[in-house]
């Protein structure tokens, strides 16, 4: 039986370590974290129960009613070495801080710690030189350490059966502390109910404490998530020790005459325990109230040696006594409802983390850290790193693929949509204020004399008439466009939300995204290779010059000699897709041109590959290595250390670890991986 007498209920970070490796992707994770409450009357040994499940002596004690507010000890598991501690005030209804109250850092590993707490509870406690019972704040101490599990302990002040002189309101205030703390956490908690074994519940009375803790056992409902506690056995023993096991196997509660405490037998039933604190002094009587670690420790030896001394081994063997059997069933409770609530959103959430992985690596672009443009699912059947210069291959052809087939026509058509659209209007707009064109289809000029034509013609060709102002509204298109084209239109295009969604999830399969953003020097290159000699801008200009200035010394009136008047007409829309054809024409092939340079001028890039690994290289491995290694191993080991806890079979628990893929694919995959690097490197 020594076995038992180290454990505590810290022994449960295992799990939570478990997950250092992604303790980062689980900080979302969020749940319940299961409550250990404690409760009972008065003086039963309550805080000393808490500090031995977690070796941790922070819990005020005393022979009075010295726990005069909720204390709650929350453990959290972080990955670090030493333990540190904080403490604070909080309203117990919305776990605010009350005004005037800040958190401050504890001392755990001496008795400055459990002083401050006591320091702080007497002086809320302590109202007009009276002590109270505070209901409305709690003391919470939060310990986080590599060595604790995620659980807190709330210990909660002693119900009252008799008030003292000036206490009128104790009695009900200590119990309706407690059953307002169950009302709040019944669905999450496991509750010890804390009886001195020396307590004879058939004497006391309706108004006895250790009817109290039954009654409120029953009419909360909570005996089949209560664990019984008997403290002080080393007194009770040493009086009646058939008496102590009739309490064990809860004989003194069925045979009560109430009708409902006598069927409040609680399901995980009583252990014993005997937790004597060492003598103030060697050979006193007194007793320490002020325990420490090195007390607790001694306690814990000290323990197991009584109840086998004085003839209580079957009670240790059956499970029934020592706080390392309360601790062990505690242990198992909380299995439980971590298996129940944590580890399924644990599971999903790595599975999910998984899935982003694979999303994230996807949006990194072409190409992936996989070789090939289609896989057969996400593990692949082979993984090999990318080197650079055939990544630089892939991605220029890529690039060029695209912007051949599909993004030139794209972009123009987006171009003209944007600029050649308004210029139309403007063209129109500015013919019409001259009167070259009328409201209708082919525009009419109409005039009452021969004289008059003529002097409509030559305003139009004179300096600053239509003919200029017409070249001049087409230049600043030109202007526009070619600007548009040489400031980057093509990464315009690649990076807007469609197009990309488009890569990424068609037909080429995983890892076709583009993400020209990812790779800058291929960007300028493509930048400054398309906008050379203008991209075409002054074949433009001087072409829709030379056409505007044609056209309109080549119009001719057509003469009424008769009435004495002339009319020039002018096909509008001929004139207008003239002027754009023109524009496009030119602005096409200066581009088309440049275009061409395109392979050549990427392939003299030498350095391209410096952006890839800085931009792109480092990136991948941290996905792989966290998605086919990291995430899978975890799951592995965290099924392994659950079976391990639960005593059952690994397989047992295969049904909240199910997978969505082949894991051992993953690891082959995994193993691959590092070879290929290994090699490479």
């Amino acid at each position: 039986m020594a076995a038992f007498v180290d454990r505590d209920i810290t022994q449960l970070h295992e799990i939570f370590q478990t997950l250092d490796a992604v303790r980062e992707q689980m900080e979302s994770v969020s749940w319940g974290i299961p409550k250990v409450i404690v409760f009972g009357a008065e003086s039963t040994g309550k805080s000393t129960i808490l500090e031995r499940i977690a070796m941790l002596p922070i819990f005020p004690e005393g022979k009075d009613l010295c726990t005069r507010m909720a204390v709650d000890v929350r453990l959290r598991y972080a990955n670090q070495t030493k333990r540190t501690a904080q403490l604070g005030v909080y309203l117990t209804e919305d776990g605010l801080a009350p005004d005037g109250y800040k958190s401050q850092p504890l001392d755990i590993d001496s008795p400055d710690g459990k002083n401050k707490v006591r320091e702080i509870m007497e002086m809320i406690t302590n109202v007009d030189g009276k002590r109270t019972v505070d209901k409305e704040k709690t003391i919470r101490i939060t310990v986080k350490g590599r060595d604790l599990p995620n659980l807190d302990l709330l210990d909660l002040p002693g119900l009252v059966g008799t008030a003292n002189d000036g206490e009128t309101t104790i009695v009900q205030d200590t119990q309706d502390l407690v059953e307002k703390t169950i009302r709040t956490y019944k669905d999450r908690a496991i509750f010890l109910a804390v009886r001195d074994s020396c307590d004879n519940i058939r004497t006391q009375g309706e108004d006895g404490t250790g009817n109290k803790t039954l009654r409120i056992i029953h009419d909360m409902g909570i005996k089949d998530s209560s664990l019984g506690v008997l403290t002080m056995c080393d007194e009770m023993g040493k009086r009646d020790m058939d008496e102590l096991k009739k309490k064990i196997e809860q004989e003194d509660v069925k045979i009560l005459l109430d009708k409902d405490l006598k069927t409040t037998v609680l399901r995980h039933g009583y252990v014993a325990t005997s937790n004597e604190p060492p003598r103030i002094e060697q050979g006193k009587r007194a007793l320490k109230s002020d325990l420490t670690l090195e007390d607790l420790k001694d306690i814990a030896s000290k323990e197991l040696a009584w109840f086998n001394d004085n003839g209580f081994d079957d009670l240790v063997k059956e499970g029934k006594a020592t706080t390392s059997v309360l601790i062990e069933k505690l242990q198992a409770q909380y299995l439980e409802f971590v298996k129940k609530e944590w580890l399924p959103k644990t599971v999903r959430r790595l599975y999910a983390k998984q899935k982003e992985l694979w999303e994230e690596d996807k949006m990194l672009g072409h190409p992936s850290t996989r070789q090939g443009d289609r896989l057969g699912g996400p593990a692949g059947e082979k993984i090999v790193s990318v080197k650079a210069q055939d990544m630089k291959k892939a991605v220029v052809n890529k690039i060029i693929q695209r912007l051949r087939n599909v993004e030139v026509e794209a972009m123009f058509t987006r171009v003209s949509q944007e600029e050649m659209a308004p210029l139309m209007t403007e063209l129109e707009a500015l013919c019409k204020g001259k009167g070259v064109f009328s409201d209708s289809t082919d525009a009419i000029c109409k005039t009452d004399s021969t004289n008059a034509i003529y002097k409509l013609l030559s305003q139009i060709s004179e300096e600053g008439g239509l003919g200029e102002q017409l070249i001049e509204a087409c230049g600043k298109t030109i202007d526009a466009v070619a600007g548009k084209l040489e400031g980057g239109a093509f990464a315009d295009v690649l990076k807007s939300d469609d197009k990309t969604k488009a890569f990424d999830s068609g037909e080429e399969g995983w890892g076709s995204g583009l993400r020209l953003s990812r790779f800058p020097k291929l960007q300028a290159t493509m930048k400054e290779v398309l906008s050379r000699g203008g991209g075409g801008r002054e074949k433009a200009r001087g072409n829709v010059k030379t056409l505007i200035s044609s056209y309109l010394s080549s119009l001719v009136p057509k003469f009424d000699l008769e009435a004495g008047k002339a009319t020039v007409t002018i096909n509008k829309d001929d004139f207008l897709n003239k002027v754009v054809h023109s524009i496009f024409k030119d602005l096409h092939s200066g581009f088309t041109e440049n275009f061409e340079k395109l392979p050549d001028a990427f392939g003299s890039l030498d350095d391209v590959d410096t952006d890839w690994k800085e931009e792109c290289n480092g990136e991948r491995d941290r996905i792989f290595v966290m998605s086919t290694e990291t995430i899978p191993t975890t799951l592995e080991k965290l099924q392994e250390k659950f079976a391990e806890h639960l005593k059952v079979e690994k397989g047992e628990l295969d049904g909240v670890f199910s997978r969505s893929f082949n894991n051992e694919e993953l690891k082959e995959a995994a193993k691959e991986w590092v070879q290929d690097k290994e090699k490479a490197e």
